[in-house]
């Protein structure tokens, strides 16, 4: 797998943001302050992949809290938009393979199978990540 001093981007206040990101997405009332970090993370270091893929699972996470169908289609095409640039930066990378799956499981027309098969895949590239582990049960559940 990847190590995260390897993958770091050069400007450390892009990688600031990314983890700002993270921790305010843990918290459903912070979800666009989580979308926020992430979209200046991706703009100061825009080769950043974990950036771009954390970026579309947020853009996932918040288009599943909107009531408004073009609000939430909106949202939708730009998480499966930012999993496509993460997927071109980094595309042996189980992050990528992660968000992917998130994506492809979220919104008003999921695919579980597409999400599943994303998983797999995440576990095959790196198969110490707990994360893509734990997504791929959820999605054979």
């Amino acid at each position: 797998g990847q190590t995260l001093t390897s993958t770091m981007p050069r400007d450390g206040d892009a990688f600031v943001h990314y983890v700002r990101g993270i921790a305010y997405l843990r918290d459903s009332s912070s979800i666009a302050q989580a979308v926020a970090e992430r979209a200046t993370a991706t703009r100061q270091a825009p080769k950043f992949a974990e950036a771009w893929s954390s970026l579309a699972l947020a853009y996932a996470s918040t288009a599943a809290l909107v009531a408004d169908p073009l609000a939430r289609d909106s949202l939708s095409k730009m998480a499966i938009a930012a999993v496509d640039r993460s997927s071109t930066l980094a595309p042996r990378a189980a992050h990528s393979w992660i968000a992917r799956g998130g994506v492809l499981a979220s919104g008003d027309h999921p695919r579980p199978f597409d999400a599943l098969v994303a998983y797999e895949r995440a576990v095959m590239l790196e198969p110490e990540s707990a994360d893509a582990h734990r997504r791929l049960g959820r999605a054979m559940r």
